[in-house]
């Protein structure tokens, strides 16, 4: 059984949840440089204002299995990142975590990116949801790289 789990505002006694949750999601800097700066820097403290907020899936065992991290300001509502472990993936988590992502900032098509290397793994959940190709950028967080962009 999966359970989801939701933090809206920043709290001391989650500080264990966020450290864990950058361990798990570390691997991302591959594609996305900055992103121990960021998170740290950038979307903990944007917890504070209620401008972030995580959606993450536990397994029976109690084990991480899933992470949306979201940003709703009034600018901009945005999936900054949405990640599923390996052996958890085709299972519907993905689609799950997006319904709840997409609710809880209540925008059926917030913005996305995802890198060129990475898009293929989104294709289809991206088409699921209707989410549009707005632009393609290169060199935007590695040299050499493109980045696409969705609603």
């Amino acid at each position: 059984m999966i359970n989801y789990n939701y933090v809206k505002t920043f709290s001391r006694n989650d500080i264990p949840l966020y450290m864990n949750l950058f361990k798990i999601l570390a691997h991302l800097k591959r594609s996305y440089p900055d992103f121990a700066r960021w998170y740290f820097t950038g979307f903990i403290p944007g917890l504070v204002n209620r401008q972030r907020q995580i959606i993450y899936a536990k397994n029976a065992k109690e084990q991480i299995i899933a992470v949306s991290l979201l940003k709703k300001t009034p600018q901009e509502d945005k999936i900054c990142c949405l990640w599923i472990k390996k052996e958890y993936r085709r299972r519907g988590i993905a689609s799950q975590l997006m319904y709840k992502s997409l609710k809880a900032l209540d925008n059926p098509k917030p913005k996305v990116t995802v890198s060129e290397e990475n898009y293929p793994e989104f294709e289809a959940l991206f088409k699921k949801y209707g989410f549009i190709l707005t632009c393609i950028r290169d060199d935007e967080y590695i040299a050499g790289k493109r980045e696409f962009h969705f609603n």
